[in-house]
């Protein structure tokens, strides 16, 4: 006897913490996050959770999702790179229409530095490191919300 389980399809609008409206290619939106403490240390993850969009059903390449946190100077303090729901939902498999709910916990990189930060997120295609543009042609978004990474001790 086998037993196949599959995650839950979501098709509402889930809440979430902040609201986004950024589009990647023609197919995918984040619409949202729940953002982290706004004080963050290098002694633990970071958590965020993102929320995306499937505005069409004709995906054709399977995304990673990147989450970066970035220091002042663009370096790279803390990341989670997975593709979206934890490896359950890829985005090949995407239904239009359909809600997906992407929790991630960064895990630090440098912890030798305190002071303001941002979060980065995007997608790229693993089997090319090609990041998938924004609509303005970036090739990620920075979440509207500032951090501080308190001081290591």
């Amino acid at each position: 006897e086998v037993t196949i389980e599959g995650q839950d399809l979501r098709f509402t609008r889930p809440e979430v913490g902040a609201e986004v409206a950024a589009q990647f290619g023609d197919a995918i939106a984040l619409i949202g996050f729940d953002p982290p403490a706004p004080t963050v240390s290098p002694a633990e993850e970071i958590p965020v959770t993102l929320y995306w969009e499937s505005l069409a059903g004709d995906h054709t390449t399977g995304y990673t999702v990147f989450a970066h946190l970035l220091a002042a100077d663009g370096r790279l303090l803390a990341q989670h790179d997975s593709p979206p729901a934890n490896g359950l939902r890829a985005t090949d498999e995407w239904l239009p229409g359909e809600f997906i709910v992407d929790p991630h916990r960064l895990i630090w990189r440098d912890m030798s530095y305190s002071g303001p930060a941002r979060l980065v997120v995007g997608l790229y295609d693993p089997a090319t490191g090609e990041r998938l543009l924004a609509a303005d042609g970036a090739d990620s978004v920075t979440l509207p919300v500032t951090l501080t990474v308190a001081s290591p001790d």
